[in-house]
């Protein structure tokens, strides 16, 4: 289960991704490689060998999201939880993390929880839930064709979207 804000242990990028399992560096740099985190850790002098949590290195929230992926990602269990995983995330992280869940779709079965729509639009069934009761059933395209909560939710989330993006330009042009 990968939840809304991870944990990271007060050990190496090593401990934190393998979690006391027996898993060759290969195995972790490869999983550490599908959710983009390699990069980051190559960059630590220490590379997996290097402390997080009150360490020589600190994650930002969408870093410790990558990093539960990569717990993931060595183990591949059968079935997978995201519970509200990439709610505190920027669209960046956001992009990894449906990369590695591309990759693990493959293998397992995966369930999301989640409000943030881009998160699921990939999925093959989702189930709309209004105050614990299933309202709406179907794939993305079948959602939206209804024109019921699902579609509502995706029109205000893009509508949300394309006033962040304004405002990011508006700020870039005051800023020039």
């Amino acid at each position: 289960m990968v939840q809304q804000d991870p944990h990271v242990l007060n050990d190496t990028v090593r401990e934190n991704v393998c979690l006391g399992r027996d898993v060759s560096d290969t195995l972790i740099w490869q999983a550490l490689e599908k959710v983009g985190l390699a990069e980051q850790i190559r960059a630590y002098q220490l590379g997996l060998d290097t402390r997080l949590g009150s360490g020589e290195a600190n994650l930002l929230a969408g870093q410790k999201q990558l990093l539960a992926m990569a717990r993931v990602l060595v183990v591949q269990p059968k079935i997978l939880i995201l519970d509200e995983a990439t709610a505190n995330i920027d669209s960046g992280t956001e992009h990894h993390i449906q990369q590695a869940l591309n990759a693990l779709r493959q293998d397992m079965s995966i369930v999301v929880i989640a409000h943030r729509l881009s998160t699921i639009m990939e999925a093959d069934e989702i189930l709309v839930l209004s105050h614990g009761v299933v309202t709406e059933r179907g794939n993305h395209q079948q959602l939206l064709a209804q024109e019921g909560h699902y579609w509502q939710m995706y029109q205000l989330q893009q509508a949300g979207e394309h006033l962040h993006q304004i405002e990011e330009q508006g700020v870039a042009e005051l800023s020039a």
